[in-house]
């Protein structure tokens, strides 16, 4: 068996036995889809020109920017979205209209919202989960701590708070409708917001099908050739963690860590450590300190010429994510504010995952 069919049905068979029930950082991203495919196979050629590796790296961060991918903000053509906690089903054939005619943040809003009606059974297997453990403590079978305790109480309190709201949210819609969850985000994405780009390329199978499915296989295939242009599309328009992925996409993919975008553009390490360098350069301070071992140890690739030409092509890019503005949905979407955003939790774990 190939190598990368094996190291595919390797990390897809670990996501069924460690994913169920499991947290957000270990499990989710246990999904690695390794599919083989044209995409996937031809990695970027280490040129020994440095010249010519550092204009072809800078065609490919300018190709971003291209007709099929435009950069561009996202946008509402329809007016203000419905209020926050409508019901889907009262504004799925509206917005999923709006959606389809390049509103970014109708697109949004659906894919968020069907998140949501994904997530409604987890929230409640959670609560489960630390009741049980509650309950062991109870009869001693645990030590108990009341701080410990209290916090649990409330994290159930909250947990079973969203799934009420879910099941009010996601009331009367099928499950071909709940699903389609990660089309919406990919339209968002394809719509112009900045943050679905990254949330797509980063949680490809928390958004996809059913696990090894063949919709599932359909849907990886497709987003192993459009992830790493939506990473660069939103690092150009001012999202960092995406330099963290791409550095990531150019480093050989480690079975264990489970990251469905390792690996994905082959060995590379020039291309890895410029990308390491944007991040380091361009991510919150304690991140950035994380970023200083993995570029040094991408540089020590690397001899003296090369490395002069990776820092110059950082710098350059560097430049311009510093200079993007804030990317933006939109209005703020009032679930942000109770941590209900899936895509805010993936965009503040993107810089170390």
């Amino acid at each position: 068996m190939p190598n990368a069919t094996r190291s595919w049905w390797f990390s897809a068979l670990a996501s069924l036995v460690l994913g169920l029930g499991t947290g957000y950082a270990a499990a989710r991203y246990m999904a690695a889809t390794r599919m083989p495919s044209a995409g996937s196979a031809v990695a970027s050629a280490t040129a020994t020109d440095v010249s010519a590796e550092t204009a072809a790296t800078s065609a490919t961060v300018a190709g971003a920017a291209t007709s099929k991918s435009p950069v561009k903000a996202a946008t509402s053509v329809s007016g203000p979205l419905p209020p926050a906690g409508t019901p889907v089903a009262d504004v799925f054939e509206s917005l999923s209209a709006r959606a389809r005619a390049g509103d970014a943040l109708a697109a949004r809003r659906l894919a968020d919202d069907l998140m949501r009606c994904i997530e409604r059974e987890r929230d409640l297997r959670r609560a489960e989960m630390m009741l049980n453990r509650a309950d062991r403590r109870a009869e001693g079978e645990e030590p108990v701590n009341s701080e410990r305790e209290t916090n649990r109480l409330v994290y159930v309190e909250k947990t079973l708070a969203r799934r009420r709201d879910a099941d009010h949210r996601c009331a009367q819609l099928s499950a071909e409708t709940i699903a389609s969850a990660g089309e919406w985000l990919r339209q968002a994405a394809l719509n112009g917001d900045a943050d679905a780009r990254l949330c797509y390329a980063m949680a490809p199978n928390e958004w996809g099908p059913p696990l090894m499915t063949p919709a599932w296989q359909q849907w990886s295939a497709r987003w192993q050739q459009e992830a790493p242009q939506q990473l660069r599309i939103a690092l150009e328009s001012g999202v960092p963690e995406a330099a963290a992925a791409l550095s990531r996409m150019y480093t050989p993919y480690q079975p264990l860590e489970g990251r469905p975008w390792g690996g994905l553009l082959g060995d590379d390490p020039y291309q890895a450590y410029v990308y390491a360098l944007v991040a380091q350069g361009s991510l919150q301070p304690a991140i950035a300190t994380y970023w200083n071992g993995i570029a040094a140890t991408l540089g020590a690739r690397l001899n003296a010429e090369r490395l002069a030409a990776a820092q110059s092509l950082a710098n350059q890019m560097l430049a311009r994510v510093r200079a993007a503005p804030a990317p933006s949905s939109g209005p703020e979407n009032p679930d942000v504010a109770v941590g209900l955003d899936f895509c805010r939790r993936v965009r503040e774990r993107g810089g170390v995952y």
